[in-house]
């Protein structure tokens, strides 16, 4: 566990004087990814895609048992929904109508391509031809190797309750706490409320305390939709999980601060999965 010496880290929002800010303040969402696109009249295509197979706008993948569907929906967005319509995960592509996934033959690697054949998202599942992308019956969307090894995964088959939540942004500018809360934010359109319980603060250290304690599920598992905490160091440290890979124990985030003040970066970290000292936050898009 790395040692968090910046001063600050993982703070709650406090006076900062004498610093030019550096980041895009947050604007206010008003239509979120779930939100737009169509999903009701997709056409079934199966429960797995296989290798070479592209599954285009309109089109979506059902679990064996009729509970969750993945859809590739008609604005470029490939969204996990349950059978109710709860949106489980989404790829943040929308906004590009025409857009198609494709399990890329040659490689394996799961890749949303607009209609101009421009890269929106990719899974990083390349050097596995022959791999397949299922739609569980325990809401997990997962591309397996040919071996039937977990290349990537939403992980969605861990439950996510909603708790409490804010109507502002608690973190300190430029610090991990307040990039978390701007993903999370982003992600379901509010944020979340990890202030102080009994015995803690609101830094990044004690968030996984406090999320459990206002109501969220806490668990040592990464998912897609979640928050890392690491609870070393002075103050911690907390990143948004933006891609799992269960087979090689690792995880990609997005967090603020690691290095430098405001200075936001995207890092692999490994192992990722029943590591002593990081817990993860599960997030819906939506409650």
């Amino acid at each position: 566990m790395r040692a968090l010496s910046l001063p600050g880290h993982g703070v709650l929002r406090r006076a900062v004087r004498g610093l030019a800010l550096a980041v895009t303040p947050i604007v206010a969402i008003t239509t979120l990814p779930f939100l737009t696109g169509t999903a009701s009249a997709a056409t079934t295509v199966g429960s797995c895609l296989g290798a070479g197979h592209t599954l285009a706008g309109g089109q979506q993948l059902l679990s064996p048992n009729g509970q969750y569907r993945t859809v590739m929906q008609g604005d470029g967005n490939l969204v996990l929904y349950t059978a109710s319509g709860h949106v489980l995960w989404d790829s943040r592509t929308n906004g590009h109508s025409g857009a198609r996934s494709v399990l890329q033959g040659t490689d394996g690697n799961l890749v949303i391509y607009a209609s101009n054949n421009a890269v929106l998202w990719s899974a990083s599942t390349n050097t596995h031809p022959g791999d397949r992308l299922c739609m569980q019956s325990d809401a997990n969307l997962v591309v397996y190797s040919s071996s039937n090894a977990a290349l990537w995964a939403t992980m969605t088959n861990h439950a996510a309750r909603w708790g409490q939540t804010l109507t502002y942004n608690p973190g300190a500018a430029g610090n991990c706490t307040y990039w978390a809360e701007y993903e999370f934010h982003w992600y379901t359109g509010t944020y979340i409320n990890t202030l102080a319980t009994s015995g803690t603060t609101g830094d990044a250290k004690y968030w996984a305390i406090n999320a459990s304690r206002r109501g969220w599920t806490v668990g040592s598992t990464p998912r897609m939709g979640s928050i890392a905490v690491w609870t070393g160091g002075s103050a911690g440290h907390v990143a948004w999980v933006t891609e799992v890979w269960p087979s090689q124990n690792k995880i990609r985030v997005s967090e603020m601060n690691e290095y430098h003040l405001y200075q936001v970066d995207s890092r692999v970290i490994t192992p990722a999965f029943g590591v002593s000292g990081l817990q993860y936050i599960y997030v819906n898009p939506r409650p």
